[in-house]
């Protein structure tokens, strides 16, 4: 049995732990993707990708922050990770071979963590590959160069996490660090420079107020994304932020885990 699959036996769940971490993401195989796209033609122009794997944030409401606790608990090693430009370059020089793309979706939880690996990447895919692409990323990790470097290179469509324009819920609820002003600055920072602007939001957060909505719907009208994903809040087991929603006399985080676990639908 492999580490990392589990199975039904006799009608009880088969615990076989966590699989082993791929700690050298250059190593991992490219994906074949023909018999994807011979199955769905329409997508053929666009090739999908990742540069990393994880996240460094801890965002209470994600269920990254809660595989980023149970990599440390079980000695797993990093949870972020990310690959060489090099390997990166070459997966997509080979993939256009492959498949003649037309464009880039990267579906890393965070690009380009490391400034000085956006600056390689800036240089190497604007000279061997050129075609637009697009990213999703946290707002804490750039800046008006950043902006710059990514729409130079290629980035015509740049997404953000935001989840709440009410600092304080942001702040002490969703373990958000960045300000209202900061991503105001990037998200003009990269209309200027000709990206598509999307914008993430959480509604039905615990608690929430009408004027906590209007702030959201007051800022979204004063930067004017393209576009908005408002999403309602999903409540998953381990989360961090279910500490701050159950109080113990009433019910437990293990008591919500258990009712999670006892659900067939969930096995």
């Amino acid at each position: 049995a492999h580490p990392g699959c589990w199975s039904l036996c006799d009608g009880q769940m088969v615990d076989r732990g966590m699989a082993p971490s791929v700690k050298d993401l250059d190593a991992n195989p490219w994906p074949e993707k023909r018999l994807h796209y011979a199955a769905n033609p329409a997508l053929k122009p666009i090739y999908a990708t990742l540069a990393s794997r994880g996240c460094v944030f801890t965002c209470s409401f994600c269920n990254s922050a809660s595989l980023n606790h149970k990599f440390r608990e079980e000695g797993n090693g990093k949870f972020y990770r990310y690959r060489s430009v090099d390997n990166v370059i070459a997966e997509l020089k080979w993939a256009g071979e492959q498949y003649g793309h037309k464009y880039i979706q990267f579906f890393d939880d965070i690009f380009a963590v490391k400034r000085s690996w956006l600056e390689e990447f800036h240089d190497k895919y604007k000279r061997e590959i050129g075609l637009p692409f697009e990213v999703q990323t946290n707002p804490k990790i750039h800046n008006v160069e950043s902006m710059k470097l990514l729409a130079d290179c290629g980035c015509v469509h740049l997404e953000f996490g935001f989840q709440s324009a009410n600092p304080e819920v942001r702040r002490e609820m969703l373990s958000r660090k960045e300000t209202n002003a900061e991503v105001k600055e990037l998200i003009h920072a990269a209309k200027r420079e000709g990206m598509l602007m999307e914008l993430d939001l959480i509604v039905n957060l615990p608690g929430e107020t009408e004027k906590e909505v209007q702030e959201d719907v007051d800022f979204v009208q004063d930067v004017r994304p393209e576009l908005v994903n408002v999403s309602f809040l999903q409540y998953f087991p381990q989360l961090r932020l279910l500490n701050l929603l159950f109080h113990p006399q009433f019910v437990s985080i293990l008591q919500v885990m258990s009712s999670y676990k006892s659900c067939p639908q969930h096995l």
